[in-house]
């Protein structure tokens, strides 16, 4: 979608900048800086750790060092975010810090379980 995400320098926001199409010699350029301003109140202050885009780039996964995440979408126009997911600040959720993060594509098969044939033994 032409939307690049970036975490700031102090940890708290994600700044969105946008590629354009200059009309008077149609070279591509990054557009100013934006913030994405419901971040730091849907995280609550909380230190971001990782962001991700889904694969058609219309959905931003932001999560916080408490393992809390938060989505995003580019739905209604281009060169803006509305959540579509807060954050959830339950006392459970603390400490879960994520390891890893990826969008599984819902047009392809994930294998989960693998059957036990032989040399396959763990």
């Amino acid at each position: 979608m032409g939307c690049i995400a970036s975490i700031s320098q102090d940890g708290l926001r994600v700044n969105i900048r946008h590629l354009q199409c200059s009309s008077s010699d149609g070279k591509w350029e990054l557009g100013k800086e934006t913030p994405l301003t419901t971040v730091l109140e849907t995280h609550h202050g909380n230190q971001l750790a990782h962001l991700s885009w889904n694969e058609t780039g219309s959905e931003l996964a932001v999560v916080d060092c408490s393992g809390r995440i938060s989505i995003y979408s580019i739905s209604i126009a281009l060169n803006s975010l509305s959540i579509l997911r807060q954050a959830s600040f339950e006392s459970g959720d603390d400490g879960s810090q994520v390891v890893g993060l990826m969008w599984l594509n819902s047009q392809r098969f994930v294998c989960v379980l693998q059957p036990n044939l032989p040399g396959n033994e763990f």
